[in-house]
């Protein structure tokens, strides 16, 4: 998580460089839709999660 909030701060710095506007905000939010796209996808193409699930399942 704190690898993350660096990552976030230093979008925010480049895209609010001058000052924060509606331009910086809009490329802000692609950025971050893209990074989201992108996560979800690696996440199901993640083909170990079903083993994690029943390894889960299995303790309880």
């Amino acid at each position: 998580m704190y690898i993350a909030a660096m990552l976030a701060s230093a979008a925010h710095g480049a895209f609010f460089r001058p000052r924060a506007n509606m331009v910086g905000l809009h490329d802000l939010a692609i950025v971050k839709t893209v990074a989201v796209i992108l996560l979800l996808a690696l996440s199901v193409a993640d083909r170990s999660l079903p083993r994690i699930d029943r390894a889960v399942r299995e303790r309880r």
